[in-house]
């Protein structure tokens, strides 16, 4: 058996996983820190580690600090075909294609986070995406755009289909904010799965997910769950073990 590490670097918080590759994968401990708060003095040089970073910064202090771990790039992925992506594809949106080809050789990943990202795979080759503002992005920039418009913070959307006009300013931001991540991202999924065979999966991940999973719709919705990213480093990281 051999040991593995993976990092899931998102711009607030990090998860960090061990285990120990087999004839399946056995999952030690999964720790989260604030991005900012990231232990590099614990990683040992003796097992391999594969990283997602979304942030340039620590992406250079883990090549300071790790530097034969495995970065989560198209190369690194060769049972997906990322021939048509461009090298700057992101590494979260490429593990979370190695997510859910563990699952489907179809399908949409949409990943609500600080930003909102959906991926679209089909016949194992991913073939494009999109990637919205979330609504902590949307509040900040009403905020900062405008002479009056406070700071509101966006609780978990409930179902927008019966949403109710606001009389309270507060209360239409969120309102508008929610709507205009929520319904944005199903137009695009909607469009996107006309793409794909009629049975596709949807997958939804990331921590604001459960304001896309409320919403009423036609199409069923899958709960990723928060470590989904975190799942395609894994199968990343079986892949270089046992090749």
């Amino acid at each position: 058996m051999k040991r593995f590490s993976v990092l899931n670097i998102g711009n607030t918080h990090t998860q960090i996983m061990y285990g120990i590759a087999g004839e399946t994968v056995q999952q030690t401990q999964c720790r989260t820190y604030k991005t900012s708060e990231i232990p590099f003095g614990e990683f040992s040089d003796d097992i391999i580690t594969i990283y997602s970073s979304v942030v340039p910064q620590i992406t250079a202090e883990i090549k300071k600090y790790l530097p034969d771990a495995i970065a989560c790039i198209a190369e690194n992925v060769p049972f997906i075909d990322f021939s048509d992506a461009p090298p700057t594809l992101g590494m979260d949106r490429i593990a979370n294609c190695a997510a859910l080809t563990r699952m489907s050789n179809d399908g949409i990943i949409i990943d609500a986070g600080t930003a909102i990202t959906l991926e679209v795979v089909k016949n194992r080759k991913f073939i494009g995406g999109a990637i919205l503002p979330g609504t902590t992005i949307l509040a900040k920039a009403m905020h900062d755009y405008t002479g009056a418009l406070p700071l509101v913070e966006c609780s978990t959307a409930p179902d927008l289909n019966n949403v109710q006009p606001q009389f309270l300013t507060v209360e239409a931001m969120k309102t508008g904010i929610q709507s205009a991540a929520v319904y944005g991202t199903l137009h695009l999924m909607s469009n996107f799965l006309q793409q794909l065979n009629e049975n596709s999966p949807v997958y939804v991940c990331g921590g604001n997910r459960q304001s896309i999973l409320n919403q009423t719709t036609n199409i069923k919705l899958i709960d990723g769950g928060e470590d989904f990213t975190l799942q395609g480093l894994i199968a990343i990281a079986k892949y270089h073990i046992t090749i």
